[in-house]
């Protein structure tokens, strides 16, 4: 499993905890075209590049500019 991660490829297993999601899952969101393709290694071997994967969910979160701090009173309410 680390040596997918070193040398850039992810396994199916790995996308899915990036996502949080399943792993049949995975490969539903690949057919509908929802994340990047898998790398087909042979016949029955797929791995996802992770930069890929990365950069994907980078735009699903695009960020934000920051908004600026709320003034909050300090003073305390009248009983």
């Amino acid at each position: 499993m680390a040596a997918s991660s070193v040398s850039g490829l992810l396994t199916v297993q790995q996308v899915a905890k990036r996502y949080n999601i399943g792993r049949r899952t995975v490969w539903r969101w690949e057919a509908q075209g929802r994340i990047p393709r898998g790398v087909r290694i042979g016949h029955l071997v797929v791995r996802w590049r992770a930069r890929d994967i990365e950069k994907h969910v980078a735009s699903l979160f695009p960020s934000k500019p920051a908004s600026p701090p709320r003034k909050v009173s300090r003073r305390r309410a009248k009983r």
